[in-house]
């Protein structure tokens, strides 16, 4: 009886190998989808289609977008957890609310670094501040001058957990206060402000800059610590209130647990051959992102970093766990 049960798991074994390794040799062999937590025309959204679209260009794979937004982003999340670990179902997040939903979130149906496999990193960029057109202030100081002399008057758009808690990060570090008004994505924020509905909020840079140059907002600070190239004339919030500040979010592409892991590092293969190109370098620095990359193992040390020093801010900015 012994002798069958091993030659039995070794033919399992073996099986198992053998299954890894045709699926490897011929993935992928019919459309990718790639979940999307947002609505279409946010930030994520538009650099993930320009992702798909290099990613087509270079290496020949088809890939799909699967808009999926709503519950802080974690409605499509949980949905990419739950799908069948093929290689056939990914997630493309803006990264940093990601993880701070984990933080925030008491009964998330899943765990970034359980239930997914950190595929690649493949961009980063900063916030921008705009308001409406008709604003008053026109700088970062004339902004906390304003909220100072009117407290609790204004009120901004929040279009996840990132852009929450950093626009609380500025306010709390200012001494002044404004009513957080939440928002299923940036898209449906941009509009808002853009028609006077709500008049500040944090974007992304790649939604926000055809607003910017179409005079519909007006951009008075970005959150990395130097200006960046795709908005020249707009200050940092470290040079103009806060000295030190220094925000950005990353982009990331990720399957689920159990994906084989020869197809885990093909796609990362293939997303970090696809900002190699010129093209798309070129598209991202015009809004205001630069490529990054990083393979599987080296992104999921990234994220444990990126836990820990998000669970700092939020414990330091008391922000409830709901």
């Amino acid at each position: 009886m012994r002798i069958v049960y091993k030659i039995t798991g070794l033919m399992l074994t073996l099986g198992l190998m053998f299954a890894l390794n045709v699926t490897a040799q011929t993935y992928p062999n019919k459309p990718i989808k790639v979940i999307v937590p947002y609505p279409p025309g946010g930030g994520t959204d538009v650099l993930t289609r320009l992702l798909t679209t290099q990613l087509l260009a270079a290496n020949g794979e088809t890939f799909f977008i699967d808009n999926r937004p709503g519950g802080d982003a974690t409605i499509g999340a949980a949905l990419a957890a739950k799908s069948a670990p093929d290689g056939y179902t990914l997630l493309a997040v803006s990264g940093v609310p990601f993880v701070i939903n984990q933080l925030v979130f008491s009964k998330l149906p899943y765990k970034i670094l359980e239930d997914f496999e950190p595929v690649g990193l493949f961009a980063s960029g900063p916030l921008v501040l705009v308001v409406h057109s008709s604003f008053p202030a026109n700088t970062g100081k004339e902004l906390i001058e304003l909220l100072k002399n009117n407290p609790d008057k204004y009120s901004y758009a929040g279009s996840d957990q990132f852009t929450y808690l950093t626009m609380e990060m500025i306010l709390n570090s200012t001494g002044t206060k404004m009513t957080h008004v939440p928002y299923k994505g940036v898209g449906p924020s941009l509009n808002d402000v853009a028609g006077g509905h709500i008049p500040i909020m944090l974007s992304s840079l790649a939604p926000a800059i055809p607003f910017i140059q179409g005079k519909r907002v007006k951009a008075l600070l970005v959150t990395s610590a130097t200006r960046t190239p795709a908005l020249p004339d707009v200050p940092t919030v470290a040079e103009s209130i806060i000295p030190g500040y220094d925000v950005n979010a990353w982009y990331g592409v990720f399957a689920p647990k159990g994906t084989p892991s020869q197809v885990v590092m093909q796609l990362s293969q293939s997303i970090n051959k696809a900002t190699e190109g010129a093209d798309i370098r070129k598209n991202l620095a015009n809004l205001g992102t630069v490529t990054v990359r990083a393979e599987p193992e080296p992104f999921r040390n990234f994220l444990r970093a990126e836990l820990e020093k998000w669970r700092a801010v939020v414990k330091a900015t008391n922000i409830p766990v709901q």
